[in-house]
């Protein structure tokens, strides 16, 4: 079904019924109606060429096989018409797919040209190339069109339409791209791009136009002729930035901020002029608002349709605000002053006190950050009450042997129902494994603590132990997980007053310091910021004062560690009960047959 809009003086223009934002058809062109040939009359294939360039959307449509949604259609204009075009859009929105209609069409129309799309890794390429593949398998016309289909290679990928290619590398440190030359160059997920690597290697890409002799003549033949030369919008070689947002500071943060100084401010001019404007000075570097463009394109204002709802609103109830914001509402996080938000911290302060011991009808995990000299022996403890932690301990200690570590993780077995321990396997790790589980070196009356993942299934102990491996996706997911359960209050830290009263108590000294050790992990978590590395993955660290640099200190975040490992733990085992309670439910389930046997095998019924 179509309904019709008039236009006064430009005809009938149908719109899609399923549209429902209100259109203005003041600049609406027809072009079955409007479009005027003035050579080639019979031909067929320049007819359908003229109606391409009047509509991009009509060629993806009936060359490609692929409706647009307005908004595509407006992001493929963008590409089209702007020399630095930048393309920030929740994930999900599409970004993927609209960059490889964008590389078919511009080969197809532009020919001669060479599309280069890089990012972080080739994985990531390779994304824009797979899309690629899907519209070329489904567009008849454009395999009429193509002599060989797209060609996967182990290093690149690569599509040649007629004269025109486009290539997909990756980034890595730039070294293995240098040389490339593009008139057309993409940059997907910039925000995981090294800044260096791409103004130094990838602008190089489109620093040299092609068809550079007939360029040098043409300019040489203006300037013979008295001819100035005068600077057109959009000429020349493209850069196109894409990704979906990061982190204040950031690589793409940076350019977002950039070219919007430039639009907002229509800053045209040589660089050194509008220093006002753009708050640096570039030089003598051409500038012309006319060039740039962004489209911003948060999930709210993406068609109903497009993205699962159901699931955008379990990504809220399941994601850190930051994160969300970053991957869903295009916003850019601020971390510069902690990833950990203080005041967060302060509201997930629970009406409860340290514990030296557990309570016998509590649930408790423990995390381990083992070390020796250059860092602290960090442990910290949660208790788990209901779908709530609480951090009830923590120690800490430096340049102790590696046998006192796995007394003191003994010591506090014994005095807490301790059901998980997770450790860092990195280094002293793997010592402190050994002397849990080696049977000369078990104290009379106590058992092995033995690895969960043990291949050796007749060792006899308590599988209690979980060595995890600090991973960078690892580290990431752990830090989300933290900042979120920290925001929801799902994670707790305890208070010095309770009803009342204050600490109290034989034991008030021990009380005291382990309150302490638990408000300086606090201090450690409200400094930890965020840092890209060159190959795009984030690094949690405490920055190091300059008094620290100078005495090449490195500044220690122990408890931060432990209690980052004991939240994660605490998460998997929660969610392995959860998988427990659905087994036991359909195994006592008369009406429910057959399964998978790991679903019950570690069931007691």
């Amino acid at each position: 079904m179509k309904k019709r809009i008039k236009n006064a003086g430009r005809g009938i223009v149908n719109v899609d019924y399923w549209y429902e934002n209100p259109v203005d058809t003041t600049f609406m062109r027809n072009p079955l109606v409007h479009a005027t040939w003035q050579t080639k009359l019979d031909d067929s294939l320049f007819e359908i060429a003229g109606l391409s360039f009047y509509s991009l959307p009509w060629a993806a449509k009936y060359l490609l096989g692929t409706e647009l949604a307005p908004y595509q259609c407006a992001i493929l204009y963008l590409l089209w018409t702007k020399k630095y075009p930048l393309i920030l859009v929740t994930r999900g929105g599409s970004k993927t797919f609209m960059l490889a209609v964008y590389c078919i069409l511009r080969g197809l129309f532009d020919q001669g040209s060479k599309t280069v799309v890089v990012s972080s890794t080739f994985r990531q390429a390779k994304h824009v190339f797979e899309e690629i593949v899907e519209i070329w398998k489904r567009a008849p016309l454009l395999r009429a069109c193509v002599k060989a289909k797209p060609h996967k290679s182990v290093d690149y990928c690569e599509f040649v339409i007629g004269d025109s290619r486009a290539k997909f590398l990756p980034m890595g440190n730039g070294e293995g791209i240098r040389g490339e030359r593009a008139s057309n160059v993409i940059v997907d997920e910039v925000d995981a791009v090294n800044a260096e690597v791409m103004h130094v290697v990838v602008r190089g890409f489109a620093a040299t136009q092609l068809d550079p002799m007939n360029k040098i003549k043409d300019a040489a033949r203006r300037k013979r002729d008295g001819h100035t030369s005068v600077h057109r919008p959009n000429e020349g070689n493209q850069l196109v930035i894409a990704g979906t947002a990061g982190f204040e500071g950031g690589n793409y943060s940076k350019l977002y901020n950039q070219y919007r100084r430039i639009l907002l401010g229509r800053a045209r001019g040589c660089g050194y002029e509008l220093t006002d404007v753009l708050g640096e000075n570039f030089g003598d570097t051409w500038i012309d608002y006319r060039d740039y463009g962004i489209i911003e394109l948060p999930w709210k204002f993406i068609p109903e349709g497009m993205l699962d709802r159901d699931m955008i609103s379990h990504a809220r109830m399941t994601m850190s605000k930051m994160l969300f914001d970053m991957e869903y509402n295009c916003k850019f996080a601020d971390a510069s002053r902690g990833f950990f938000k203080p005041l967060d911290i302060e509201h997930a302060t629970g009406d409860f006190m340290v514990r030296l011991d557990g309570d016998t009808r509590k649930r408790y995990v423990m995390g381990v950050d083992p070390a020796r000299t250059s860092d602290a022996f960090s442990i910290s403890i949660l208790e788990i009450n209901g779908h709530k932690r609480r951090y009830v301990y923590c120690y800490s200690y430096i340049d102790k042997p590696y046998s006192f570590g796995a007394m003191k993780i003994r010591e506090l077995i014994s005095k807490f129902n301790i059901e998980i321990i997770g450790m860092d396997a990195g280094g002293v790790g793997l010592a402190v494994k050994d002397f849990l589980e080696t049977p000369e070196l078990i104290p009379d009356g106590q058992k092995a603590i033995i690895d969960i993942d043990d291949p050796n299934k007749l060792k006899n102990g308590d599988r209690i132990l979980r060595m995890i491996n600090f991973a960078p996706k690892w580290i990431e997911e752990a830090n989300f997980l933290l900042q979120k359960n920290i925001e929801d209050g799902e994670l707790l830290f305890p208070t010095t007053v309770l009803q009342g009263r204050a600490y109290h108590g034989d034991a008030i000294d021990q009380v005291e310091e382990t309150h302490e050790e638990i408000e300086e992990c606090k201090r450690e978590m409200a400094q930890i910021s965020v840092t890209q590395t060159v190959t795009g993955l984030r690094h949690f660290d405490i920055q190091p004062s300059i008094d620290d640099k100078k005495r090449k200190i490195k500044p220690r975040k122990d408890r931060y560690s432990s209690l980052l490992i004991a939240n994660i733990v605490a998460r998997d085992l929660a969610e392995h009960r959860d998988d427990s309670r659905v087994a036991r439910r359909k195994y006592q389930n008369r009406k429910v047959y057959g399964g998978w046997a790991e679903d019950f095998a570690s069931q007691t019924y």
